[in-house]
């Protein structure tokens, strides 16, 4: 992806704001916030985790990428609670399109929710990506591509 794809995405300006006030000048890193979860609770979980060190990665599916851009290495993104207040920015540092049913160990680990065990992803994450594509009208199941996604918290 160009520069000129990766400051083509459409940011709320009060996160546009949020970023710029920590990293002034660097717009073209700006990406879409990152919510955890998909109810107020399960951003709130999220984002503790996120701010106490134990979740590092996330993932996500196609469908969560309407636009089509994708995130990368380097993008600043806020990470914003169940009321889409923004509480910290962080830091793209890998992503890796890996099938489902590739996750592997270190990849459930890094995630940080429940045990951080690969059953537990399995097991409770399959069941949210299943109810996710049922949402979107989408077919989910082991083939199904995820993108993993890891991050550093930069600031707060």
């Amino acid at each position: 992806m160009s520069q000129a794809d990766k400051s083509t995405v459409d940011i709320d300006p009060e996160i546009a704001s949020y970023l710029e006030s920590h990293f002034p000048g660097e717009a073209a890193r700006f990406y879409h916030p990152v919510k955890i979860g998909s109810t107020p609770e399960e951003a709130n979980r999220g984002a503790q985790l996120v701010l106490s060190g134990v979740k590092t990665a996330t993932s996500s599916a196609s469908w969560h990428y309407p636009d089509g851009k994708l995130p990368f290495v380097g993008a600043l993104s806020a990470l914003i609670d169940g009321d889409g207040k923004p509480l910290a920015v962080l830091e793209t540092k890998r992503i890796a399109a890996t099938a489902f049913g590739d996750i592997d160990d270190a990849f459930a680990f890094d995630y940080g929710e429940g045990d951080r065990s690969l059953d537990w992803f399995r097991s409770h994450i399959g069941a949210w990506y299943r109810e996710e594509a049922a949402r979107y009208g989408a077919q989910f199941d082991h083939e199904t591509d995820l993108i993993c996604e890891w991050f550093e918290l930069r600031c707060r």
